[in-house]
């Protein structure tokens, strides 16, 4: 066989081989049942796409440094939750291309226990306002990667949060994190316990729930 007719087969095969796996993806997706019973709520945003750029809640990561709990954060130096007079926890926003109920419900009840009850009496004197946001969010793996084992493509979540002076707007604690897993909801409640972990040893909160 000349390397012509080799090279002719080899490319045969391989295009074959390509047209098995998309024709077997789409007949997996066609076959599967429908059961959404336990799946969490999952709204596509119009006019937007996994491919589309995040949009961010921080302008500038300079500085922030990774931890073994989250991320990455970054801290002013001396502050803590216990120098906060008042704290306003605003609603969580969603940068995604993405709605997912749970998700959204669940990180605004941990940033409330996290937060809400933070303020402090006496010789505190800031108050704060914390803002967060989920900048990124994958609810489900793609057709295709389910059937190619080396592809690495759980669904995942990430988000950002950011504590400011109220008057100043000066920054004093910013927040990155991304959490993934086989499932959607696994990810979420990971990433929950996450926060809480740091938020209590880093920040001085005291979680309510």
């Amino acid at each position: 066989m000349t390397m012509r007719s080799h090279r002719y087969f080899s490319t045969r095969i391989f295009s074959f081989f390509i047209v098995f796996v998309l024709l077997t993806a789409l007949g997996c997706g066609a076959f599967r049942k429908n059961d959404k019973k336990d799946q969490p709520v999952v709204a596509s945003r119009a006019q937007a796409t996994s491919l589309d750029t995040p949009k961010r809640l921080i302008n500038d990561y300079r500085g922030m440094q990774e931890d073994y709990t989250i991320s990455w954060f970054w801290l002013k130096p001396g502050f803590d939750m216990s120098r906060c007079r008042s704290v306003s926890v605003h609603p969580l926003k969603n940068f995604s291309s993405f709605e997912v109920q749970d998700a959204e419900t669940l990180i605004q009840e941990t940033l409330n226990g996290l937060f809400k009850n933070a303020a402090k009496s006496g010789y505190a004197t800031l108050d704060i306002n914390v803002m967060a946001a989920i900048t990124d969010i994958k609810p489900k793996e793609d057709r295709l990667s389910r059937l190619v084992p080396f592809m690495d493509d759980y669904p995942f979540i990430e988000i950002e949060l950011v504590i400011f002076e109220e008057t100043t707007k000066a920054v004093l604690f910013k927040l990155c994190h991304y959490k993934q897993d086989e499932d959607i909801e696994k990810a979420i409640s990971g990433l929950i316990e996450d926060l809480k972990t740091f938020s209590q040893r880093t920040l001085k909160t005291v979680s309510s729930g």
